[in-house]
């Protein structure tokens, strides 16, 4: 396998999400993307705190043939203030068992596989 790494200016907690790593993403295509964000919920679908963040998900999601993403069960439910994408967009969402009933059972009445470990 191979491994890239994306460039860019670095923020001091370690993330390079400006206009250069942004440009990288693009010139990229992925059989599957993995993501993380700070919230998913049925309503706004996956969302982040930073715009420049949630722009680069929103390329990877779209740069992507399956989007996978993961997610801690604290985050089900929540959202952040830039949204990524809408919930039809991911592929297959992964949480823990203890996530919010109700909010996954909307979230898979949305046709998102969703996986509990």
């Amino acid at each position: 396998m191979d491994v890239y790494v994306l460039g860019g200016k670095m923020r001091c907690r370690g993330v390079c999400d400006d206009m250069m790593t942004l440009r990288q993403l693009e010139a990229m295509r992925f059989d599957k993307g993995f993501l993380t964000g700070y919230g998913v919920s049925s309503e706004y679908g996956l969302s982040n705190t930073s715009i420049n963040t949630a722009a680069l998900h929103k390329t990877v999601i779209e740069n992507s043939i399956s989007s996978v993403v993961l997610v801690p069960s604290y985050k089900i439910g929540r959202t952040g203030f830039s949204v990524v994408d809408e919930i039809e967009k991911i592929s297959i969402l992964i949480t823990n068992k203890d996530a919010d009933k109700l909010e996954i059972k909307k979230i898979k009445d949305k046709g998102i596989k969703v996986i509990l470990v």
